[in-house]
């Protein structure tokens, strides 16, 4: 796994993204919605709403990308209560554990986090896994 603090992102659309009623990822010409990035947060927006409403801090970790083989397709989130609970995923096994983990460095100093996480072919072959592959995770706290 890499992990690399990254600067916060250039101002968001108002209104409800805002209110991180949606999640937005950042292609080169700048911040806009995917369709894949708009059902995943859909599948988790109920539970987050209700957390919020509870007066609960929440992360969210989207995957933004991947390589070669993955369990989770790009735009699929996983959301982290301050209290430890999960709803969603982005991957699976190891990799989600320690994505909560990153998250609560996210709660703690509210910057986003970068992490990406891989395994080559053979590497994957030794522990019986079909392939190998590689995701990389944007983790922030909503606002």
């Amino acid at each position: 796994r890499r992990s690399r603090a990254i600067p916060s992102p250039a101002p968001r659309p108002s209104g409800a993204a805002a209110r991180g009623a949606a999640h937005w990822v950042r292609p080169s010409g700048g911040w806009s919605p995917s369709d894949s990035d708009n059902r995943a947060v859909q599948e988790i927006l109920p539970e987050i709403e209700r957390w919020r409403e509870a007066g609960e801090q929440v992360v969210v970790a989207t995957v933004i990308a991947n390589r070669r083989s993955a369990p989770r397709p790009v735009g699929s989130s996983l959301a982290i209560a301050a209290s430890g609970k999960l709803c969603g995923s982005v991957s699976g096994g190891c990799v989600e554990g320690d994505v909560v983990e990153q998250a609560q460095e996210v709660f703690a100093s509210g910057e986003p986090k970068l992490l990406s996480y891989g395994i080559s072919d053979e590497e994957a072959w030794a522990v019986g896994l079909p392939c190998g592959g590689e995701i990389d995770v944007f983790v922030e706290r909503l606002p």
